[in-house]
């Protein structure tokens, strides 16, 4: 039972539920909150099994901020399952969302980067117009091809971005190269 659908009511909830209730809630919860409350729940699940699914599904939600948060919690997991790991890898290529595609991007330059394509990366990096893709697509190159990332960063050492420079200073220091 949501006690409070609409979210209106002032008060802190502090409630316990048994783990099935927040599959439920995250797949018929219309509203935002009760679904990102549910992946929240199912991030914070310490037996890996019972709301893992709710992760998987949070990568194919229609809101942008579910499916980064999804990534974001599915990172600090031990391991995550082959599904998720082919619907972030679709979530790099076909997102709309330029946040969500960079976290995307992000998480694979961590956890997968032999499953990027050396030049959908350097389209990402010099075509898209999204800093924070161009910026994680330098990053996630660095972690597949550091001598790539490296050619290209210096490319992009004139930039005024601070996520661009941020970015620059992770290649150089993953790949431990100072420009000169």
């Amino acid at each position: 039972i949501n006690v409070d659908p609409e979210k209106r009511l002032l008060a802190v909830i502090n409630e316990t539920r048994a783990l099935d209730t927040y599959q439920k809630q995250f797949a018929n919860g219309g509203n935002f909150k009760s679904r990102f409350d549910a992946l929240r729940e199912a991030a914070e699940d310490e037996s890996e099994n019972e709301l893992y699914a709710v992760l998987e599904d949070g990568l194919i939600d229609d809101f942008w901020f579910i499916r980064a948060k999804a990534i974001d919690f599915l990172a600090q997991k031990d391991s995550i399952s082959d599904l998720a790991f082919e619907r972030i890898q679709n979530i790099v290529k076909t997102d709309p969302k330029t946040y969500t595609k960079a976290t995307a991007l992000e998480f694979m330059g961590e956890f997968g980067p032999e499953h990027l394509d050396e030049a959908f990366l350097l389209n990402c990096i010099n075509k898209e117009l999204s800093y924070y893709v161009n910026a994680a697509a330098l990053y996630a190159l660095a972690m597949k091809n550091p001598e790539l990332a490296i050619s290209e960063a210096k490319k992009l050492e004139n930039t005024s971005n601070t996520l661009v420079l941020m970015a620059l200073a992770d290649v150089y220091v993953e790949t431990k190269v100072l420009s000169g």
